[in-house]
């Protein structure tokens, strides 16, 4: 059977890294996107469809859609896991930063957090 090192302990001694908590942290980025250029739900399925998957790629992050949208807006729920709050929020903001630039979509909402 394999060992695998817990990233919670120093390399060089072995010892439990004080910069590492022995519990992870849950980031969240709940986003409320507006499409104007949509014009029936299959735009919209296309658009999110290619939306997520360049997000999942990029950041190895998950994702959820409500499905009870219209044609022009929908939310969309993404989680990532961390060891350390600080990356997990900067994964958050390169995210947020990412799906405003690519321009193709309009955020009208955002909830952003770190359990």
């Amino acid at each position: 059977m394999k060992h695998i090192k817990s990233p919670a302990l120093s390399a060089e001694t072995g010892q439990k890294d004080p910069e590492v908590p022995e519990k992870g942290f849950v980031g969240y980025l709940r986003l409320k996107v507006f499409m104007p250029e949509n014009q029936s739900l299959k735009d919209r399925r296309q658009t999110l469809e290619g939306l997520k998957k360049k997000v999942r790629n990029k950041f190895n992050i998950s994702v959820a859609q409500d499905g009870a949208d219209t044609h022009k807006s929908s939310e969309l729920f993404f989680v990532c896991a961390n060891y350390r709050k600080a990356q997990a929020l900067e994964v958050l903001q390169n995210l947020e930063n990412f799906i405003i630039n690519s321009g193709q979509v309009h955020i009208i909402g955002l909830e952003k957090g770190v359990i």
